[in-house]
């Protein structure tokens, strides 16, 4: 028996001499790991097109223990992340988020539009400074914890649901995702213990990043909090993901390898 699944390499492992598993994040049954045999040898055919970064169409046959790679087929083929290290980071963050973060086989069309709209945009972003580039990394991340019903909600106070307009002294608070307003600061000081106050005008940008085009995440406009909101951003990440993602720490050495070449 076959079937036929579209979706992207995330992640991939030797297996045995010859043989390879592939994960694939897919539209159809969600992340998916697929065993390739004989895909680490030389003239492997199959193993040309299980590349990174490139929509695929494959066939698959159901064995008894693991789907096996019968087919596949090239759809979308995000050549550019491939060939600029920058650009491989910020993709690479997105494999890992669906590689450590999803479920096995729980399908989500949106959360899949999300993963090739973003290496859509990805691929044609122009050479990136290194504060913006942590930003964008960020941003994308917090957008998918909030795709997956994780915050940060801006839209009204956690606690007494008074709408975000209302606010005149916002305070953000990680461990009950979102708004919180001065007055429940103070009258809960144990239950919002790590609340940061902010200005309404990082209220307002978290709110707008949440769902705004991938655009945005370049808007001069955003450079006078761009740091503040690279914190809070990563703040929400590691506490939603209770995990340490590998990505970062690539990008911070691009980073730092970067200034020092241009010094």
């Amino acid at each position: 028996m076959t079937s036929i699944i579209t979706g992207v390499v995330i992640a991939s492992r030797d297996h045995k001499e010859t043989d390879r598993f592939y994960t694939v994040y897919s539209r159809e049954r969600g992340k998916i790991r697929i065993l390739a045999k004989g895909t680490r040898k030389f003239k492997s055919k199959l193993a040309a097109h299980m590349t990174p970064f490139t929509e695929l169409q494959i066939m698959i046959a159901h064995g008894k223990m693991w789907p096996k790679l019968a087919s596949v087929e090239r759809q979308i083929d995000f050549r550019c992340i491939r060939e600029d290290l920058t650009l491989y980071g910020l993709g690479l963050g997105l494999n890992e988020l669906l590689y450590r973060a999803i479920g096995d086989q729980e399908p989500d069309d949106k959360l899949y539009d999300f993963l090739i709209d973003a290496y859509s945009w990805i691929q044609t972003l122009p050479e990136l400074e290194s504060q913006r580039l942590q930003f964008v990394h960020s941003a994308l991340t917090l957008k998918w914890l909030v795709m997956i019903g994780f915050g940060p909600h801006c839209d009204a106070c956690v606690s007494c649901h008074k709408a975000h307009t209302e606010v005149s002294d916002p305070h953000v608070t990680v461990s009950h995702g979102g708004l919180v307003c001065h007055v429940c600061v103070v009258e809960r000081r144990l239950q919002f213990a790590d609340a940061r106050r902010i200005s309404s005008e990082t209220l307002a940008a978290l709110r707008f990043l949440a769902t705004a085009p991938f655009e945005s995440l370049l808007t001069e406009e955003l450079d006078p909090i761009l740091e503040l909101l690279i914190d809070i951003q990563d703040e929400f990440i590691h506490y939603h993901l209770e995990r340490d993602l590998r990505v970062p720490v690539f990008l911070d050495q691009l980073v730092a390898s970067n200034r020092e070449t241009s010094t």
